[in-house]
């Protein structure tokens, strides 16, 4: 990530048309302030001010928390951008900068939080400061996208903001998964009884992780999200302040084979491990044809959790996961929908057609697995300009053109749901938030946009 001063910041805001000051400068006056939010740049020494301010506002972070924040090897102190009004912290939004896996692609993104305005200053527009302030930082970062959650959309939306990830998790009884596991492992025994060719689902040996396998979690991570939708590049000096923040409870791990640490260092007996707090397992990552490790992980955490109290279990995993269907088998119920408990997921692309080139050798991909007839040229409507996708032979390219007649027509929010695979292109154009004008149109959006199992596990957003 690149290095940017807070004098860089100020003078990239105020190009933008913002005023922009260090602490330190105070000749503006109160009334010019209250008129225009003067946004500046935050510095070490402000920390101890900026929590102090959030504690009033959010009533949080923790001590421990927010110094883990400072310890996050990604952060800079100037991705706080705040507001004062003398000496006073009035106004905060916190950025924090990284990669993202898109499939076959890492995408640079920025994630926004902590945006709040002291509640006597409100109404004052302070906080669309911060935002379109935050928003130029992340730009100037080289962000293509924007992610943030909130209880307020529509603030966000009045800005071009959009929900585009759904909330996805399973939660079930810990007892009904047991009695259900204990059902089936019956079964299998009654089948097997008498017959020499039936198979025995394999016992794997669950255990609490030890720190020094933290290459093992490593490779199990990378494993399952180097071609997903959603989860963060994780390096190794990330990894460690993710261990060291301590934003769980436990983690277990599943192994395949004697429990013995190898001598060569290379743990690759450890095929599965499940990250856990407060009966949630927030992150849970398992090697190909191990799929009942899983399972038994899960199992070993409801015989823990039903040792201290009978509470509900919950998992956290993409859209399509195995286990999401295990839990359900045990009476469980799976939960994939844009509000829980009030938060949106949103997400805003700062420039489309430009990430939309980017995906053009996905999006040709996605078109060869169906055989789509070349050439064909598909029209796109944005801001009353006109672009064409245009299917050569062996490639895709966008490029400003006519309409045509197969075209799609639809706003920027609209666009970026597409392209980042939360909208269903049928359901969109019954709603008329997506407009085809034939029939080869709305098919051939639907395979160039399908919907993706977008997701973030929650570990990276646990607080200590």
């Amino acid at each position: 990530m690149s290095s940017t001063s807070p004098t860089d910041v100020a003078r990239k805001l105020r190009r933008s048309g913002w005023k922009s000051a260090h602490p330190s400068d105070t000749a503006s006056s109160s009334a010019q302030q209250s008129q225009t939010p003067t946004v500046i740049s935050a510095r070490a020494g402000d920390h101890l001010a900026i929590h102090k301010f959030l504690l009033d506002v959010f009533h949080g972070p923790s001590n421990s928390e927010f110094t883990a924040q400072l310890e996050n090897p990604l952060y800079e102190p100037s991705d706080r951008l705040m507001v004062k009004h003398r000496k006073q912290i009035i106004g905060h939004v916190k950025l924090q900068h990284q990669q993202m896996h898109f499939g076959r692609q890492l995408i640079p993104m920025s994630n926004v939080s902590e945006l709040a305005t002291a509640p006597e200053y409100r109404q004052r527009a302070i906080g669309a400061a911060l935002l379109q302030a935050a928003e130029q930082q992340i730009i100037q970062e080289g962000s293509f996208l924007g992610t943030l959650e909130t209880n307020i959309p529509e603030f966000y939306r009045q800005h071009g903001w959009t929900v585009s990830r759904n909330h996805s998790f399973s939660t079930a009884a810990a007892r009904n998964i047991l009695s259900y596991v204990s059902a089936d492992r019956l079964q299998h025994q009654q089948k097997s009884f008498g017959s020499p060719f039936a198979t025995t689902p394999k016992k794997y040996n669950i255990r609490l992780w030890r720190h020094v396998e933290q290459e093992a979690l490593v490779r199990l991570f990378h494993e399952n999200t180097v071609d997903s939708y959603g989860p963060f590049k994780r390096s190794e000096d990330y990894w460690r302040w993710l261990f060291s923040r301590r934003g769980f409870e436990r983690i277990y791990v599943a192994i395949d084979g004697p429990d013995k640490l190898q001598l060569n260092g290379s743990l690759k007996s450890i095929i599965s491990y499940a990250v856990i707090r407060h009966g949630r397992i927030m992150e849970i990552m398992t090697s190909r044809g191990h799929e009942q490790a899983a399972q038994q992980l899960v199992e070993r955490v409801c015989t823990d959790i039903l040792e201290q109290e009978e509470r509900p279990i919950r998992i956290d995993a993409p859209p399509g996961h195995p286990l999401h269907e295990f839990l359900q088998s045990a009476g469980g119920q799976y939960h994939h929908l844009e509000n829980h408990n009030g938060i949106f997921a949103m997400m805003k692309l700062f420039d489309p057609l430009k990430f939309l080139e980017q995906l053009r050798d996905e999006i040709n991909q996605r078109a060869q697995q169906v055989d789509l007839a070349r050439p064909f040229e598909l029209g796109l409507e944005i801001r009353g300009n006109w672009y064409q996708i245009l299917f050569t032979p062996r490639s895709v390219k966008l490029v400003k053109g006519k309409s045509g007649r197969s075209h799609l027509r639809c706003d920027e929010p609209v666009l970026t749901q597409l392209l980042l695979g939360h909208l269903d292109v049928q359901q969109a154009v019954e709603q008329g938030i997506l407009q085809a004008s034939t029939r080869i149109a709305l098919e051939t959006a639907a395979t160039i946009f399908p919907q993706l199992p977008l997701w973030q596990p929650p570990l990276d957003n646990s607080p200590a």
